[in-house]
């Protein structure tokens, strides 16, 4: 059973409806040398409305060495949203870091 390992309560700058962004979360200290082999981006929403929060990802995670990258666009005007970057390595542990994203009105 892979083992999860989680730091959370990170806040990214907040971004209007409007903008498209890359986020990137480092696993570095976490991993440990190892590789990330998978990746997984779970979107939530915090406060706030959206009857559809994982819209909010623009395409899929992209692993970059042990950094998780996930473009995110338009998103609901005054609601935070939960991100829940998830990333497996090759020797099979779980790593979790949990961040938040405001999104302000245009």
């Amino acid at each position: 059973m892979p083992t999860l390992n989680t730091l959370r309560g990170q806040t990214f700058s907040a971004k209007t409806p409007l903008e498209a962004i890359d986020l990137g979360m480092g696993f570095y200290p976490l991993i440990k040398g190892s590789t990330i082999a998978s990746a997984v981006v779970e979107i939530a929403v915090e406060s706030g409305t959206d009857p559809a929060p994982q819209a909010l990802a623009a395409g899929e995670p992209v692993i970059k060495g042990g950094t998780i990258f996930q473009r995110v666009a338009g998103g609901q005007p005054n609601t935070v949203y939960r991100l829940s970057f998830q990333a497996t390595t090759g020797a099979g542990e779980v790593f979790e870091e949990v961040v938040y994203l405001p999104v302000l009105s245009a």
